[in-house]
């Protein structure tokens, strides 16, 4: 898929409304819970009782007290753990400000709330609010089984879609040619049973998307391979390249990344459907919190990550992706590229697990070959001081097929080649931690019979040294 260039911001502009997506739905702590006309109540007086009777005949945990003409809420009776309608429930006579908020607060803060309220009580009673108007005007009330709506699910839905598009949009930047893209998915099909894909996608579902994108590409329908893709194989095909890293997630911080995708998408799953039961009692708000933390967290990272290099409109990631890192290691030649399959090499086999970097152009900032040979010279002597065992390569630029723009711009600059070195028998937080001490963007990791991945190392701007461990 060729990369687009824009002649002018007006150009850029109007392309970017093509790209476009709704903004989340605006949804209110009234819209989820439940208004005082419309809530069951007892007056105040009502015994601990004839209160459990009323809670166990609907399930509520909490039930207000109101005055006899049902104007205002003088107190309440909690169950005496959630879903417990067999011991006596606690009454709680005096109201103060803990119990309040205001109904139109936004519902990414009632979520937020109510997670921090259920930490803090330790399930010692359901999370809720009373919902006012003003102070002490009582005009509804929200809890855990309120969130348990269409309109909180297309809160979170809303989410989760943008999130789907940024996560494609950064797998098309980073793997621009569909073949690749492809045989990768291939590779993650392969592996969609074990452990860690298996917890974010669905072998069978990676098999129908496959079929049915070839059968599309043989009708001449050239939609792009993401498109078949939910955000279960997404995010798997993320960790499978090592993009995690560049998400706000450590290297090898591999099963954190999967328990959250996980979760993610189980929530994803249910949102897309209609309402109906939800698994694990007192699991709701955690799974709806921990998900909407997850997908911010992505989506801010995903923006930055998604921003153009300066003089191209590729990002980072896509010129590393179409990048090889190579040596030659004794009679035969080792040549590994991002996003795909590590090769059967000797080198590779021997040490189990290798990584290229370089010291060469910090931050992406073209220094001049003298510069580029000392900084060469200085991680040779890091190396040998740290006994890391290490063999010569270098990285050279191999633009994706039809990016006419990138082919142009390395004309200009000259062929684009770094020295560096291969790490023998490293580790991701290794690799990646000198890496950062010598100022890269980027490093490329690979395991014996893996996918070779690209682990994040500094941030633009952040300069050339950073701490190693």
């Amino acid at each position: 898929m060729p990369t687009p260039s824009f002649r002018t911001a007006g150009e850029a502009h109007i392309a970017a409304q093509f790209r476009a997506f709704q903004p989340t739905p605006h949804v209110t702590a009234a819209m989820v819970g439940i208004s005082r006309w419309d809530w069951v109540a007892v007056p105040e007086g009502t015994s601990a009782a004839q209160a459990l009777a009323v809670m166990r005949q609907h399930q509520f945990d909490v039930l207000p007290l109101t005055t006899p003409n049902g104007q205002h809420v003088t107190g309440y009776y909690h169950t005496a753990r959630p879903g417990d309608f067999e011991a006596q429930p606690t009454h709680v006579a005096k109201l103060d400000k803990q119990h309040f908020l205001y109904y139109q607060t936004e519902v990414r803060d009632l979520l937020s709330l109510l997670a921090k309220q259920e930490r803090e009580a330790a399930a010692a009673h359901a999370p809720f609010y009373f919902l006012t108007e003003g102070p002490g005007k009582v005009v509804g009330m929200v809890s855990e089984i309120n969130l348990h709506s269409r309109e909180c699910y297309q809160y979170l839905y809303a989410q989760l879609v943008a999130l789907e598009l940024q996560v494609s949009r950064l797998l098309q930047a980073a793997l621009p040619n569909e073949e690749t893209l492809y045989h990768l998915t291939q590779v993650l099909h392969q592996h969609a049973e074990a452990s860690g894909f298996g917890r974010a996608t669905k072998k069978n579902d990676l098999q129908k998307a496959l079929e049915w994108y070839r059968a599309d590409q043989n009708r001449g329908k050239q939609a792009p391979l993401t498109s078949y893709l939910g955000l279960g194989p997404l995010l798997a095909l993320v960790r499978l390249t090592g993009l995690h890293s560049f998400l706000g997630f450590a290297a090898d911080a591999l099963d954190e990344f999967d328990q959250k995708a996980h979760t993610v998408v189980s929530i994803r799953n249910r949102v897309a459907h209609p309402v109906k039961g939800y698994p694990g009692k007192g699991m709701l708000i955690k799974d709806m919190w921990s998900t909407l933390e997850t997908a911010e967290q992505l989506l801010y990272a995903l923006q930055g990550v998604l921003q153009p290099e300066p003089g191209s409109s590729r990002p980072l990631v896509g010129q590393y992706f179409t990048s090889q890192f190579q040596c030659a290691a004794g009679s035969s030649f080792l040549r590994v590229e991002p996003g795909k399959i590590v090769p059967a090499h000797p080198l590779v086999q021997a040490h189990g697990r290798v990584a290229y970097l370089t010291a060469h152009n910090p931050d992406n900032v073209r220094l001049t070959d003298v510069a580029n040979r000392e900084r060469h010279a200085q991680l040779l002597a890091e190396l040998e001081q740290r006994g890391i065992a290490w063999q010569p390569a270098y990285g050279r630029a191999c633009p994706a097929v039809g990016d006419a723009e990138e082919l142009a711009r390395q004309a200009q600059a000259g062929f684009w080649r770094e020295d560096g070195v291969w790490l023998l028998g490293t580790t991701r937080r290794l690799a990646q931690a000198i890496g950062k001490q010598f100022g890269q963007r980027a490093v490329v990791y690979a395991e014996a019979g893996g996918v070779a991945e690209l682990l994040k190392g500094i941030s633009p701007g952040s300069g050339p040294r950073a701490q190693v461990p």
